[in-house]
């Protein structure tokens, strides 16, 4: 599996993820937090530091790399890793923001 992006972490948990942003905080958090046998409760250190100081792009990176540690070790948490990303991956995304134009739309003149 892919890992999260850090920057999909980071809107999620700063709420520039939209609406949908702090219900899949809450959902991410659940799950980090279910025990494993294998694993533990591994990536739970990375998810508070993160909640601590949310716009810190090292702590985001952290927990994405932590989360795909734990993916890869643990196929449960693997699956439901992937089942998180596609409930909520593209619902909590931030805008994507460009500065074209999109093709036939003109620009107002300067």
């Amino acid at each position: 599996m892919e890992p999260i992006s850090a920057a999909l972490l980071g809107a999620i948990v700063t709420g520039s993820g939209g609406d949908d942003g702090p219900a899949a905080w809450g959902a991410l958090r659940a799950l980090v937090r279910r025990t494993s046998r294998r694993c533990g409760t591994a990536g739970d250190a990375a998810l508070t530091a993160l909640e601590q100081a949310p716009h810190d792009p090292a702590k985001a990176e952290a927990l994405s790399q932590v989360l795909a540690a734990r993916a890869h070790m643990d196929a449960e948490f693997a699956t439901a890793l992937t089942d998180w990303l596609h409930t909520w991956g593209a619902k909590a995304a931030p805008p994507v923001r460009t500065s074209r134009t999109p093709p036939g739309v003109r620009r107002p003149p300067r």
